[in-house]
Parts: structure tokens; sequence; C-alpha cells
């Protein structure tokens, strides 16, 4: 019996020192409101509306074969923010890219700039490293000293208002808005918040119906045949991560496996975008002493052109004409 006994209590001993264990984790398991998916991105969408001003950042690393730049790969990270619901975007971006050419040499460019984007309107833009092959010919020493440093502004012609090459506030808001759930994958934890994650899908009619309208806003034309087949040729998915207290957009990370670009080559993107300081981020500081942008101060000096290696069937002369026709373009491109 008493060996019975202890048999019985070495059972129940290991049982008993767990039993706080497992009530503990249980307590710190993810608990959200069981809401059917749709609710959630409906909550979500509404959130976004609302929300005047975040911080962000956006990791992403992409892959490219067959066009005029040949193949390569390249980083890029965001660092930015919006506030006034958008009006004002500042962001700074670090891009890398090793480049292959025709001959199979491997080329590095680097860039690290600031950009602030106010009102769609006016641009100012600060390059802080700027490193490319020196048989481009374009990135002489003489022009990159011109241009780091230096806080350039300039104005966007009014019809082309709303270019920018900084993200848009409203794109980056309507993500829960354009996607369609292909998988529950229940609640997690991110930064020590619950959220809802869920694997997800471009939904092509909820994106034509986000594109027209923002068009509408901007006075655009909006063509549904030709946006229909690039959302078509997207195939984009991922994952969404919607914190449970308040259903803002915490995280977003998309995958497009192959995107056909203009220049002919074939484009792989992976992205990750993840949001913080809901309405409560530091506010953007717009900068002084600034000077007025002119592309021509930044055309390459004569000996430069003269060492660069000429395009093959274009003259030189044609080639700096057409620099300096295309230079008050050069950052804000006209809108197709």
């Amino acid at each position: 019996m008493a060996n019975t006994f202890a048999m019985l209590r070495s059972m129940v001993r290991p049982r008993a020192i767990s039993l706080p264990f497992i009530l503990l984790l249980a307590a710190c398991a993810p608990k959200a409101p069981d809401l059917p998916a749709e609710e959630v991105l409906r909550r979500a969408t509404v959130a976004a509306q609302s929300m005047s001003s975040a911080s962000f950042t956006v990791d992403g690393t992409m892959t490219f074969a067959g066009g005029a730049f040949g193949s390569g790969k390249a980083t890029v990270r965001l660092d930015g923010a919006f506030e006034n619901g958008g009006q004002t975007v500042a962001s700074t971006v670090d891009l890398s890219a090793v480049l292959s050419g025709i001959e199979g040499e491997n080329q590095r460019v680097v860039s690290v700039f600031d950009i602030i984007l106010v009102q769609g309107q006016r641009l100012f833009l600060k390059v802080h490293a700027l490193e490319a092959p020196g048989n481009l010919g374009i990135l002489d020493e003489t022009l990159v000293g011109k241009l780091i440093g230096t806080w350039w502004t300039f104005d966007a012609p009014e019809e082309h208002s709303s270019a920018s090459v900084t993200p848009s506030a409203n794109l980056l808001k309507s993500q829960a808005s354009v996607v369609l759930v292909t998988r529950d994958l229940g609640t997690a934890r991110l930064d020590g918040e619950t959220v809802y994650h869920y694997a997800v899908a471009i939904d092509p009619e909820k994106f034509l119906a986000y594109a027209e309208e923002a068009a509408r806003e901007s006075g655009e034309e909006f063509n549904p045949e030709e946006a229909r087949e690039a959302v078509n040729a997207l195939q984009a998915t991922g994952e969404l991560w919607i914190r449970a207290s308040d259903f803002t957009v915490r995280k977003i990370a998309w995958e497009i496996p192959a995107l056909p670009m203009p220049d002919g080559s074939d484009l792989r993107l992976n992205f990750t975008l993840l949001w913080k300081d809901h309405d409560g981020q530091t506010p953007i500081v717009i900068p002084e002493n600034v000077q007025p942008f002119s592309a021509m101060q930044l055309l390459p000096s004569d000996a430069a052109l003269e060492a660069a290696a000429p395009v093959p069937g274009i003259p030189e002369g044609e080639l700096r004409n057409a620099i300096e026709e295309y230079s008050d373009t050069v950052i804000l491109p006209p809108q197709e």
C-alpha cells in the first residue's frame, strides 16, 4: 500500500507543479472578439479612413531580368510618416541594387535620400548618398557633389500635381479595403498586441473600385480596361495583421511573383509594410534654407559625356538635346 501511495504522489506532483504554468499560458494566449473576416476588414477600412497620421516602414526586395537594365536585384527600405490625413508625406529611402549587364559584369547602385511631398504639389528632396558605375556617364563626381547635402524644392506642374515618387498615403491606408481573405490564420501577437491574422489576395473588383474613386478625386482619367489588365497581372498574395483593440492595420506583406514591365523586363517583388504610431507620430518638419531645383544645373559636364561610353545608334548631339528637352521632368515625369 505504501508503494502505491508513493507512486500516486510521484504522478500527482509534476502535474501540480505544471498546472500554474498551463493556466498562465492560457491566460496569455491572444484573445479577440470572434468576428467574421469580412466584418474585421470592414472595421479596418473604417479605421483607416479616420486615421489622421501614422509612421510606416517598408522593406522590399525585387529581382528583374530581360529589360533595358539587363538583370539584377535590389533592396529598398522606406522609413516615413504622413500627417493631416495624407496631405503631407515624408520618407527616407535607402535603395541598393546590383545590375548584371549583357557582358555579365555586376555593377552596384546605391542611393539614400529624404523626400517630402506637401499637398501633392510641392516636393522637397535631399540626397545623402548616390553611387553608380562610372561607365554610365551621367553620375559624374561634379554632379554628385552639387546634389548631395542640399535640400531642393520644386513645384509640380498643376496638371501633374498628383505625380509623386513618395508612397501614396491613401494607397497605404487602403490596404484592408482592396483585399480578399483566402484563409483565416486566427489570432497572434505582434509587438505585444493581439492581432487578427489573414492570408489575403488582391480583390480585382474592390481594387478597381478604389482606383476609379482615387482617379475621380484627383481629376485624372480612368480606363477600366487598362486598370483591370494591370490588376490581373499582379497575381499578388500576402498576409494581413489587424489590431484587435481598434481594428487598425498593423502589418501587411505582399509577394508578386511575376509582373511584366514596360521596358520588357519581368519583375518579382516582395515587400512588408509595418504601421506604428497611429495618430501619434512625430510631426513632419518642412526644411528651411532650400534651393529651387533645376535639372539643367545637374546635367553632366562635357568631359563626363565625352568619357562615357556612347549609346549604340544614338549620336551624342541627339542624346544631349534629349536630356535638355526633358530636364524639367526628370523628377516628376508626365502622367500618361
